[in-house]
């Protein structure tokens, strides 16, 4: 029943997500604004859903959403940095208010503001660079999204059956952290994402540079390609890792349930918290 759900919200996503990033259509436009918005507040609120496994209370629904509103903004006003700026001006002053205000017990304030701030910008800025890349150009994103999930998929097929073929003796990389991640997974995801990027590369970039300072170069070379595919699989995989880090340390299994049969919205955008922020400054100092 678990595999059914799995599939089914899978196939939703992806074809939700194809159509807004493929149609130029308003619809499509506002469908990407709604599924950015939601996505920033749930991952925003299972962060601190974990962490208060550990006692590391925060201003749950206050950060979550000023993370909401800062990704909705960002969707259709091209204000970069100054979005951020305001989103941490209005976290801090809510903050702030409600200290001074609302907030009773004073002496556990300090503690949960702080971790406040630190989930915003270990999460929420992260996943504001999605949007950057949106604004871009969409396919920049699909390519992004589907070069880091190839790597994922790959290293898990890769590995699952090298384990099956090694008699559960394959190499792990990081047992203590995600015992199930084997070096022949390693190998087998990097192959992949590579080899995507390779064959998407000549249809995503136009070219493409946020830097006019950097002259026009062959974008389809060899080197090309071969960077981004390794840049992508390896900062999805150290995203991957850095959930498994912190759900292992809260002592929970998945960030959430909000999505059936896959988990939490945090489950499903790991990958991409370390990629979407790699990408955009590739794209702003590199040649692409």
């Amino acid at each position: 029943m678990t595999f059914i759900l799995r599939l089914i919200s899978f196939i939703i996503l992806v074809s939700l997500f194809l159509f807004a990033m493929l149609s130029k259509s308003v619809p499509a436009q506002l469908l990407f604004a709604i599924f950015a918005t939601v996505s920033a507040f749930f991952v925003v609120y299972e962060t601190f859903s974990m962490i208060e496994h550990i006692k590391k209370p925060g201003f749950k629904i206050l950060t979550s959403a000023v993370s909401a509103l800062m990704i909705l903004f960002m969707v259709f006003y091209e204000i970069q940095i100054m979005m951020f700026l305001i989103a941490i001006i209005f976290l801090v002053i809510g903050m702030w208010v409600f200290m001074l205000f609302v907030y009773e017990n004073r002496d556990k304030y300090v503690d949960k503001a702080v971790n406040s701030l630190g989930v915003f910008m270990m999460v929420a800025v992260p996943l504001s660079f999605l949007v950057l890349i949106y604004r871009v150009d969409p396919l920049l994103l699909l390519f992004m999204v589907a070069v880091t999930k190839i790597g994922d998929t790959g290293a898990y097929l890769a590995g699952t059956l090298s384990n099956k073929l090694l008699g559960g003796k394959n190499h792990k990389v990081v047992p203590g952290i995600s015992p199930n991640k084997s070096y022949e997974g390693v190998i087998g995801g990097l192959v992949c994402s590579v080899l995507l990027s390779f064959a998407l590369a000549q249809y995503v970039f136009d070219p493409v540079s946020l830097n006019p300072a950097i002259e026009s170069l062959d974008k389809h070379t060899i080197h090309f390609a071969l960077m981004v595919g390794i840049v992508l699989f390896f900062g999805g995989f150290a995203g991957d890792l850095a959930e498994s880090v912190l759900k292992r340390t809260c002592g929970v299994k998945d960030s959430g349930n909000t999505i059936p049969g896959m988990g939490g919205f945090f489950d499903f955008l790991d990958s991409l918290m370390l990629n979407a922020p790699l990408f955009y400054l590739y794209l702003l100092y590199f040649d692409v």
